[in-house]
Parts: C-alpha cells; sequence; structure tokens
C-alpha cells in the first residue's frame, strides 16, 4: 500500500466484470424523467481542458539523468521520482549509472546503486541543492510526506528530511531517522491528509546461535602429538545437533501507525509520535487518515453501504455505492471522496465523487486500466490529479507494461466539486511505478515527466464559484483525530496482541499490539492487490544493471 493509492475492498466477482455506463446511464435517467425526480448524479459534460504548451520544461539529459532501460520500466523498478516539495521547488531523484565501491557489509543478494537527488528553484529553472544517496535495491525508495517532508527508504531504514525547509542551512538533505521495527519492510503508505504513516514490516524469525565445534579433548597418553606425528591425532568428537527453530508466534507482518507534524526544520523538526498497531497473516488494506478511514460494507444487488469510522466520534454514514464489482474509494478532501465503480459486464469503470453529505456530485466514464489509478492531492484548492494507465492489451500488461502492450498513461486535474476537468496530460514513457507527476500544493501547477523532460503546466486560477465551493464544503469535514488509530471494521485483532514481541528501533516506545479495542473481527481483512498485481517492493529487487 502506498501514498494516494486506492483502497480495495473484497471481491465478490471478477475484477475484470465491467459493463456499459452508457446504457445503465441511459436507462436511469429515462425513468427518472418518467418518475419526475432525479435518481442519481448524472455524468456532467465535463469541461474541454485546452490543451497549452507547459510553462516550464526541464530537459532530463541537463539534470544528469542517463535514461532508464526497458528492463526497468517493465518490472516497475523505482529509478525516477518527480515531488513539489513546495509551490516554487521541485525535487527529483533518479538513478545513476558507473561504478560503485564494494562495502564489506553489503548483505547478500544486494543490487547496489547511486541515487542522485536535485532541489530545482523553478522561478530561476537551476538546481539549488543536490545530494546522493546509495541504496540497495531497486525497489520505492521515497515518499512525499507534504509541506516539504519526505520520507527515505535506504534497504530497512527509513529517514526524513525537508530540502526546501532547509534550503539556507549548510546542509538542505539533512536526514532524520523514523523509528521502525525490526524486520524488512514490506511497504509504506502515507495518508491522503498527510498526517499519518503506516510501516508494514514483516517481522524477523527467531534466531539460533551459530554452532560452535568443540575442541578435541585433550588426552594425557599422548601429550606431544603434532600434525607431523606417524600416528594420527583422534578424530574430534561429532557436533551437538543444531537446535531446533523455535516455531514462529503470532501473525508475521506488524502495521505500525505513526502520527506525525512539524516543518521539518531545525528550529521545528519533525515529531513522530506511535498511534497503534496490530498484526496479520498477509498484506492487507487500510484506507486510514489521520482522523478516521473510508469502510465499504454490506454489498446487497450492486449497491455497497458505505461510512467514514472516525478515531473520535460517532460514524458517518455516507451515500450508497452503486456498482457491480468491487468498489474503490479514495479520500481527495477532508470531506470529499471518489470512487472507481462499474455496472455490468461490458465497459469500462465509472469515476465518481462523492461528499460527506450523502451527495454524489458526478461521474465520468473510464476505460479498463491493468493498474490501480494513483493520485495526488491538493485540498487547498478542491483539486486532485489522478494517473491512470491504459492498454489495447489488458491480459499482457498485467505481466509488462511494454509499449507491445499498447500501454499509455494519462493524468488529469479535476475541480473536486464541480468534475471540471483542467488538463489531461499524456506521460511517455510509461512508468509502472506511477511516481512521474506530481500537484503543487495550492493546486496550480502540475508537473509530469514526457518526451525526455519534466514539464510543468500553469493550471487555472479560482474563480469565485470554487471559492464559494470550498467554504461550504470545508463545513462537512469530520473533526481531527488525535488519540490511539483503532479498526474495528477492517483489522483482525485477534492476532494483534502477538506483535508486542517485535522490537522498534529508535527512540520511540513500541505502541500497543491491540489498537482495534474489538475482541474479534467482523470480517476479513481485505487485500491490497489487485489480480495480477505484485507487492509494492518483494524482496526490494529489481533486473540487473
Amino acid at each position: 500500500m502506498y501514498a494516494g493509492s486506492l483502497m480495495q475492498v473484497p471481491e465478490s466477482r471478477p475484477e475484470n466484470a465491467f459493463c456499459s455506463v452508457y446504457r445503465w446511464g441511459s436507462l436511469l435517467l429515462l425513468a427518472a424523467a418518467v418518475a419526475g425526480t432525479a435518481l442519481f448524479a448524472a455524468p456532467r459534460a465535463v469541461a474541454k481542458a485546452k490543451q497549452t504548451g507547459p510553462e516550464i520544461r526541464l530537459p532530463l539529459a541537463d539534470l544528469g539523468y542517463p535514461g532508464i532501460s526497458p528492463a526497468f520500466l517493465s518490472t516497475g523498478g523505482s529509478m525516477l521520482t518527480v515531488h513539489f516539495a513546495d509551490n516554487d521547488h521541485l525535487l527529483v531523484t533518479y538513478s545513476l549509472r558507473g561504478l560503485i565501491p564494494r562495502m564489506p557489509d553489503d548483505r547478500p543478494g544486494d543490487e547496489d546503486r547511486m541515487v542522485a537527488a536535485q532541489l530545482i528553484d523553478l522561478s530561476s529553472r537551476k538546481v539549488v541543492a543536490h545530494t546522493e544517496w546509495r541504496l540497495h535495491d531497486h525497489g520505492r525508495y521515497l515518499w512525499n510526506l507534504g509541506n516539504g517532508r519526505f520520507l527515505l527508504r535506504v534497504q530497512d531504514s527509513l529517514s526524513t528530511f525537508a530540502p526546501a525547509t532547509n534550503l539556507g542551512t549548510k546542509d538542505p538533505f539533512l536526514r532524520t531517522s523514523f523509528p521502525r521495527r525490526a524486520g524488512s519492510i514490506e511497504a509504506v503508505v502515507i495518508s491522503s491528509d498527510n498526517k499519518l504513516v503506516t510501516v508494514e514490516t514483516r517481522l524477523s524469525q527467531p534466531k539460533t546461535d551459530p554452532v560452535v565445534r568443540q575442541a578435541p579433548a585433550f588426552d594425557p597418553s599422548r601429550p606431544h602429538f603434532t600434525p607431523n606425528a606417524s600416528e594420527p591425532p583422534p578424530p574430534p568428537p561429532p557436533p551437538p545437533p543444531p537446535p531446533a527453530r523455535p516455531a514462529p508466534t503470532g501473525p508475521p507482518i506488524a502495521y505500525d501507525f505513526y502520527r506525525i507534524s512539524g516543518a521539518g526544520s531545525l528550529t521545528e523538526p519533525l515529531q513522530v509520535v506511535g498511534a497503534g498497531a496490530f498484526g496479520a497473516n498477509t498484506v492487507v488494506a487500510l484506507p486510514v487518515d489521520g482522523d478516521g478511514y473510508l469502510r465499504p460494507f454490506d454489498q446487497s444487488h450492486g449497491k455497497w453501504a458505505l461510512s467514514f469510522q472516525p478515531f473520535s466520534g460517532k460514524d458517518i454514514p455516507l451515500a450508497p455505492i452503486n456498482t457491480s464489482c468491487t468498489p474503490t474509494v479514495q479520500r481527495v478532501s477532508p470531506s470529499q471522496f471518489v470512487s472507481l465503480n462499474c455496472h455490468g459486464a461490458l465497459g469500462g469503470q465509472v469515476l465518481a465523487a462523492y461528499d460527506f453529505d450523502k451527495h454524489e456530485m458526478w461521474e465520468e466514464p473510464l476505460s479498463t486500466s491493468p493498474l490501480p489509478s494513483t493520485f495526488s492531492l491538493a485540498p487547498s484548492a478542491g483539486r486532485f490529479a489522478m494517473s491512470r494507465v491504459s492498454t489495447m492489451n489488458y491480459d499482457a500488461a498485467l505481466a509488462t507494461l511494454s509499449q507491445d502492450t499498447g500501454a499509455t498513461q494519462d493524468v488529469r486535474v479535476y475541480q473536486t466539486q464541480t468534475g471540471d476537468l483542467l488538463l489531461k496530460i499524456d506521460c511517455s514513457p510509461v512508468y509502472r511505478s506511477v511516481e512521474n507527476f506530481d500537484l503543487a500544493p495550492d493546486g496550480m501547477r502540475l508537473a509530469v515527466v514526457r518526451k525526455a523532460a519534466v514539464e510543468i503546466y500553469r493550471l487555472p486560477e479560482l474563480n469565485k464559484q470554487d471559492i464559494d465551493d470550498l467554504a461550504e464544503i470545508q463545513k462537512l469535514a469530520p473533526p481531527p483525530g488525535t488519540g490511539r488509530i483503532t479498526l474495528a471494521g477492517l483489522a483482525d485483532t485477534a492476532e494483534s496482541a502477538q506483535t508486542s514481541t517485535a522490537t522498534i528501533s529508535g527512540n520511540q516506545p513500541p505502541p500497543p499490539a491491540n489498537a482495534s479495542g474489538d475482541s474479534q473481527a467482523r470480517r476479513p481483512p481485505p487485500s491490497i492487490l489487485n489480480p495480477g498485481e505484485k507487492p509494492e517492493f518483494p524482496g526490494k529487487s529489481g533486473p540487473p544493471n
């Protein structure tokens, strides 16, 4: 699970069971006309986005980017990232090529590489800060924490830095350690409100002490024998059998929640507070924000009930979702969310937007995608960007996203309240890791990698109606949460108590093992993976250089 990723709930039908939204839309609109009332928010005519040139174009070759091989593109190795550090600075990271000195403490199987990080001032188009990191695999290594803060993974260690905030200091990329459990990090998820970090760790198996061979017993009858003596020395006694490896206790994967705050500067360092933990036997989807989580449940006749379950206060019932396949939901502001739905078995998906006042605001039909959509959010402007991969050969694309499958990737920027499409732009090449675009925090710029450059597009200013919509929609937001993370509706807490056997490194004490407060799960935990999708960085490896 990763920042901007969609939640997936348990499936009761095949993933490709889609239908034609046009046929269903026509039938429902006809029924509404007969009844004299609107049954649902009809798909609006999405405004045509004016396709203009980029405001800024930064050729990747000028930044020192050596390119990427098709092998890494198809396997999803994290080789290039683009993130706004603030509205006027862009952080670009990429893998370098060249010889890497050996390290005596490298683990067997490591695939070391050097990664360059450059902070670019968009007003001057110049690199104002630079550093390099030595990584040990090709899995994802960087997450945007919002407000200019970033989380870096080096093997199984985590640290944070804030380059734009600390630009005037001696080392803008100065890193601060982030707490973690002992074990292998499986995934990191940043909440949509940038207030909560979830770290999924595969716990280390108990290790036994190495077997020590005992020296031969001293024989007083032959005190002076040497290796050159005519009589060979007595054979050493057989080594004792190795102790039996104890059976693992408790679930193998631990989920730790951390609330974060602070600017990450020298005067206002990033504050990290453990907010709960639980254990599971498999990777699960946790659509958790700092104040609660969205929970679809009770699927019946193509309709899913949905509620927002805050960590403080009562559950908030939301508009039901009409879909014949598993809905995937993404919170895009404190009081708005979108869902990818479908209506039958013939067409593609439908993007639908809802608010916390039980209203469906708009819908838009979309084509089928082999990968989950990825989001970048600007709630202060009431906007979100969505990246979506499409392909002519869906089955082949599950294994590879090469150009041979006809795969394309586009990024769309929406005004959340109205559904206006502010910009639609294609990416080239297609990056399976989907780290090649980002929306500025104020929602006024979009960065996207295309045609061997990072292009920056200026988006329309907010009009009076947009500003009024923002003021109204903010009134529907639930109160912010500050307490422990409780997942009574999602987590299997019968196994939670056993996660306390793992230890957490750093200054943070281990969070309580049972964070949900339930003695029994209400439903099995959902899977975070779609059909054909692999974990975020299994083994943290990629194809050889």
